[in-house]
């Protein structure tokens, strides 16, 4: 069975906003439905809205010494550096 892909971008709009797009793949069982696997899904992304929505400091540090970082924070340490490196001084969350 292959496993999930997915792969996400993020569009920054106004500095405490961003315009969300993707292509996510998934190896379903081939008797579901749509409606079965969007229902499916919209489970998944409603189980992560209140940790998104509610992540605090909204300001994201781009100092890496500020926090803690795991092996499993490497993209997100990639995207702090990238925007450090675009000369961003703080970037959002």
């Amino acid at each position: 069975m292959t496993p999930p892909a997915m792969m996400a971008i993020r569009l920054p709009t106004p500095v405490t906003a961003i315009r969300p797009a993707g292509v996510i793949s998934f190896n379903y069982e081939l008797n579901l439905s749509d409606k079965e696997i969007n229902q499916f899904q919209d489970q998944i992304f409603a189980q992560d809205k209140p940790i998104v929505e509610n992540q605090k400091p909204e300001d994201l540090p781009l100092d890496l010494q500020v926090e803690l970082s795991l092996k499993c924070d490497r993209v997100s340490i990639a995207y702090r550096q990238y925007l450090a490196e675009m000369g961003v001084k703080l970037g959002t969350a």
